[in-house]
């Protein structure tokens, strides 16, 4: 795991301040390379051939195909027989010469082979091209933009403004952040500086200075099949193979324990190859009974035979988390499970250098609550679009659009008649301020997905949880910046491609419905995975934020203004923000003064040029 950064001409000095300003991501060693069109940086974490023959930058033998790379192959070791079959010869073990050894073979087809996560950065001088390419899901960040000599890339923000580049914050940026707790690529709260989506490839012509931008990878089709038998033994090897991939390493592996199906599942099929006694797993415990999972924790390291480590997050921690925090996102996930996530990350770096992680399963097989709302709006769109309309006008009139149980039904009512592309930027909308740019977002996804879904809004939900909303500049995100920050390597088998491929395969009542969630899921790791963690109600992994945030109420409005009058907070922002200050609980305020917290804090470390500008590029 590491950092990349780099530009398209030649500034060594320049490359050097880039990569430092991302040695937290690879404190191993600091690589640089520049020559004719562009100058290439590289912060390592060593855990793949922790020799000199894995550092980066790597060249190939004539020197044509330079690059930089964060992430792993899990494929790699296959790739590498392949690959000298044909008659390849390397230097070293590492996954990053087999990506190298692959390019110079397949070209730009050498993508479609891998089974990993990357964000990858290709000097191809024969063709005169700088290619930057990001993973299927979006699991590692790649950020971009232009300057006046041309693009400049960086694993994070901080380091392209070691650049000389505008700090004008992007309205529809924070209008994203807000609506969805962080910001979808291709934007970022700058409007200079660009996200690379999953999926796609951006290609420099380094003598024509022309920017190219391709989609390397299709979202797979809802193709159900029927046989649930096959289906769950499938889906069970397949969980055990990515799991066993993601163990190859050359420094310690552990894994994240919750308490909670994912982690736990995990967990059970790592100690199929680990020895009893040499697994390491860490979790964390909270000082709030609700939010406390440590019982589960214990039977799950109890009955896997791991060698478990608690740390417990206290309340007065916040304050300096928060502190941390600022400096580590430039860019937030307005997400408050990212302060337990720091302390988590922090304690599994004292024991291993790569943690497993159960990120993904509940987007790929239906395990959010809020899903099953859309299986009852579909029940409700069964009624004659005539009746719906009537009853709508009726409620609507008499109880208005509230948390009350007509409301909802109002709600539910407003949103079921409009089209199906139109559902997850409306709904809500008449309890909370829907900005455009996040109801046109929504509609785009939805229209792309929609097809691919054999018009089914349920599955066509889940996959725009797992290639929009939920992961990629989302959850994983939020997990890159918190585990990078220690230098931590975390990896996550329910993320493999494999596993959301076949999840299209899996028709969608097996996996959600009105009577429970991710239910071939469960199927799959029943006999595995403790009954007592298996049937146990879903709990998310939190902080006690709310109660932060109502006692600074008064200073959270003042910076909310503050932020109006810098134009960062729009007018209708503002408008819906007074009336939560007034009174935080109505629907859903509490949830949106917490992103306003997180925006408020970057903006004040980030938002603004330090008083020293950094050296012109």
């Amino acid at each position: 795991m590491c950092g990349i950064s780099g530009f398209t001409w030649r500034d060594e000095a320049l490359c050097r301040r880039m990569a430092l300003a991302l040695s937290h991501r690879g404190p191993d060693e600091i690589g640089v390379w520049t020559g004719d069109g562009a100058s290439l940086g590289h912060t390592r974490l060593k855990v793949i051939d922790l020799t000199a023959s894995g550092d980066q930058p790597m060249a190939n033998d004539d020197g044509s195909i330079v690059l930089v790379y964060n992430g792993e192959i899990y494929n790699f070791q296959e790739l590498r027989a392949e690959l000298e079959a044909g008659g390849a010869r390397f230097r070293g073990t590492s996954d990053t010469e087999v990506l190298l050894r692959g390019y110079e073979r397949w070209g730009l087809d050498c993508f479609q082979r891998f089974n990993g996560m990357w964000a990858v950065a290709i000097l191809d001088r024969r063709r005169g091209e700088l290619i930057l390419c990001r993973d299927r899901i979006g699991v590692k960040p790649l950020h971009y933009c232009m300057t006046s000599k041309g693009l400049a890339f960086a694993s994070e923000i901080k380091a392209l403004l070691e650049h000389d580049i505008s700090r004008e914050v992007d309205q529809e940026a924070v209008d994203l952040l807000l609506s969805a707790q962080f910001v979808p690529s291709p934007w970022t709260l700058f409007k200079s500086i660009r996200k690379l989506e999953p999926r796609h490839l951006l290609i420099w012509n380094l003598e024509r200075r022309s920017l190219e931008k391709r989609c390397w990878y299709e979202i797979p089709e809802y193709r159900p099949e029927h046989d649930l038998a096959a289906l769950v033994d499938e889906g069970r090897a397949l969980i055990d193979d990515a799991t066993r991939r993601r163990l190859v390493a050359d420094v310690p592996v552990g894994a994240f324990l919750s308490g909670g199906i994912d982690s736990t599942a995990i967990v059970a099929f790592m100690r199929r190859h680990v020895e009893p006694g040499k697994l390491h797993t860490v979790g964390v415990g909270f000082e709030l009974p609700g939010l406390d999972e440590s019982e589960y924790i214990r039977m799950a390291a109890s009955k896997f035979e791991t060698v478990h480590h608690q740390i417990d997050f206290r309340l007065d921690q916040i304050d300096s988390l928060l502190d941390q925090i600022d400096e580590i996102y430039d860019e937030p996930v307005a997400d408050h499970s990212s302060l337990p996530s720091l302390v988590l990350c922090e304690e599994t770096r004292r024991w291993m250098t790569v943690a497993l992680s159960g990120d993904g399963g509940d987007e790929a097989f239906g395990g959010y609550q809020s899903r099953q709302v859309v299986v009852q709006f579909l029940l409700l769109r069964r009624i004659p679009t005539v009746l719906r309309r009537i009853a709508h006008r009726i409620l609507a009139s008499a109880c208005g659009y509230g948390w009350s149980r007509f409301g909802r039904i109002a709600e539910a009512l407003r949103v079921s008649l409009m089209p199906p592309e139109d559902y997850p930027g409306e709904i809500g909308a008449s309890l909370v301020y829907r900005p455009a740019v996040y109801r046109r977002w929504t509609r785009d996804c939805m229209r792309h997905l929609l097809p691919l879904s054999q018009g089914n809004l349920v599955e066509a939900m889940l996959k725009f949880d797992i290639y929009f909303n939920r992961l990629g500049d989302n959850y994983a995100a939020k997990v890159d910046r918190m585990s990078m920050a220690h230098a931590l390597e975390v990896r996550s088998p329910l993320m493999d491609y494999r596993l959301m491929e076949f999840a299209s395969r899996v028709p969608v009542r097996w996996k959600i419905s009105r009577h429970g969630t991710k239910i071939i899921f469960k199927r799959m790791l029943r006999g595995i995975v403790p009954d007592e963690i298996l049937d146990r109600p879903k709990h998310g992994f939190a902080a006690p934020l709310s109660a932060w945030a109502l006692e600074r109420l008064d200073e959270l409005a003042r910076d909310a203004e503050h932020l109006h009058e810098a134009g960062v907070l729009s007018r209708e922002w503002i408008v819906y923000f007074r009336a939560a200050f007034a009174d935080p609980k109505l629907p859903y305020a509490m949830e949106f003064l917490k992103r306003l917290v997180f925006l408020v804090r970057w903006h004040r470390r980030w938002g603004k040029a330090p008083a020293v500008a950094a050296a012109t590029t």
